[in-house]
């Protein structure tokens, strides 16, 4: 044949191959692979990605974490179980878990290829990352007003919320919205005025200086103003001193916050009953405010100056004291430690009669029998002596006795030398017709006795008898 009929003869255009195969038959499946192979193989490459990290390639460990998050992607995998779920794992993956092995070399870069998203990671790693981390996760494009949780709250919400400063400075210079609300409707500046506590200032000072409103409501109405109050002192003091001066309505809430204060027992905590208060003091709160007081509801109301004294908190009592409080005494006496009364009594002497008259009022009280009478109201009485009780006084109720007799009776050599120091007059009689020495000896008090006696006073009974040998005993 010649070069040009076989040269014509060959085909022109694309060469087509032809299948031999009955146009019937199949084609041939490939099986698919089982789920645990799959899942064996991102294990597989998941821990050759922590093994680059462990030599600082990060790169190379980048590359092959999303691969193998492409694979769990395609194959409809459980992502967590993957990063977290199986028990037999390869090395290094025995040791830490693939987002641990990131966090422990600062590959941020892999943890948010990881988690998903900028985002996810956000919401999933800022409780247990550096603020340097944090920075890179919002460098990577995780969005500042994304919602974290299930209360709807941004990056700043969430951080002023759990009183992390860094995280909330962090936020600010990222551009968060600072009058953003979570799903209660309450702003940073809320949230971190209800958390209250001393590391909670710096937050409330840079949101205030990014343009936070004071003068607003959290979420259930109440005024910030307010809410400051139940803070730390020192935070409150800053939230008084960025709004001074105060306003009628902060006076106002400043007056319906102090009578809100719980009394009894031990509601009524160290930091209220002297730290915000003597702050408000010292911004006008009136410190002879009253309000009821369960305690004293046959009484009426009592003030602020009343419950220092009964909640012993005697910096409070000294500044109520200062700002012009008036005391009543006969309630002091009634309820106040020794150091108290004695607190009180120097700082408004000179004493006026009708504080002497509330004196012999709390004397009325003591129990009818002076024998009875306890340790501390023997002190006190001692203490008024001090101020200037009379000496001389007398029992309110039959049969009148004076208290040298009282001291007689209860047997205190203390007290007994304290009335003959002001003069007290030892040669009286009761309604009874007892003496101070009958006293002392019908309690069979001798040591009392024999003082008494040796003040002049005639110890002689009829003819040849003596008081003691007459009454003691008896």
């Amino acid at each position: 044949m010649s070069r040009k009929s076989w040269s014509s003869s060959l085909q022109q255009g694309p060469i087509h191959l032809s299948d031999d195969r009955p146009m019937d038959t199949p084609k041939r499946k490939i099986p698919p692979v089982p789920k645990a192979s799959l899942e064996e193989g991102i294990l597989q490459l998941l821990a050759s990605a922590a093994e680059m990290q462990q030599r600082q390639d990060l790169d190379s460990a980048l590359q092959l974490y999303q691969a193998a998050m492409e694979k769990v992607k395609e194959h409809g995998l459980n992502r967590q179980k993957l990063l977290t779920g199986f028990k037999k794992k390869p090395p290094p993956l025995n040791k830490r878990t693939p987002i641990e092995w990131c966090l422990l070399v600062g590959d941020i870069a892999s943890a948010v290829c990881l988690l998903g998203s900028p985002n996810a990671a956000l919401g999933e790693l800022r409780t247990i990352i550096t603020t340097e981390r944090l920075e890179q996760v919002l460098e990577a494009g995780a969005d500042i007003e994304y919602r974290i949780g299930p209360n709807g709250r941004t990056l700043l919400l969430a951080e002023a919320a759990d009183g992390r400063h860094p995280g909330v400075r962090a936020a600010l210079d990222h551009g968060a919205n600072v009058s953003c609300m979570d799903d209660n409707g309450d702003t940073a500046l809320a949230l971190a005025l209800a958390d209250g506590q001393l590391q909670a200032s710096p937050i409330v000072a840079d949101l205030l200086e990014a343009g936070a409103d004071l003068d607003t409501r959290n979420g259930q109405g109440q005024s910030l103003f307010k809410v400051a109050l139940y803070a730390e002192p020192e935070v409150a003091a800053f939230v008084i001193t960025t709004l001074a001066p105060l306003t009628a309505e902060h006076h106002e809430i400043m007056r319906t916050w102090a009578i809100s204060l719980p009394v009894h027992e031990k509601k009524w905590s160290d930091r209220c009953s002297f730290g915000v208060l003597s702050l408000l003091l010292d911004h006008g709160l009136d410190p002879n405010l009253q309000f009821q007081n369960p305690r004293y509801q046959s009484k009426g109301a009592s003030t602020l100056l009343e419950i220092a004294i009964e909640r012993q908190a005697d910096q409070l009592v000294v500044a109520l004291l200062e700002h012009g409080a008036i005391p009543h005494i006969e309630k002091a006496l009634l309820n106040g430690t020794l150091s108290t009364i004695d607190l009180i009594l120097t700082r408004i002497t000179p004493l006026k009669e009708s504080q002497y008259q509330q004196m012999a009022t709390w004397i009325k009280t003591l129990h009818a029998r002076p024998n009875k009478w306890p340790e501390r109201d023997r002190e006190v009485l001692k203490l008024l002596l001090d101020f200037g009780l009379d000496p001389n006084l007398r029992r309110s109720a039959p049969p009148h006795s004076p208290l040298i007799m009282c001291a007689a009776s209860c047997g205190d050599n203390a007290l007994l030398q304290k009335l003959t120091e002001r003069k007290a007059k030892l040669d009286v009689k009761d309604d009874e017709g007892n003496t101070p020495l009958i006293c002392a000896a019908q309690n069979n008090h001798r040591e009392v006795y024999d003082q008494l006696k040796a003040t002049g006073l005639n110890d002689s009974y009829f003819l040849f008898g003596t008081v003691w040998g007459t009454y003691a005993g008896h």
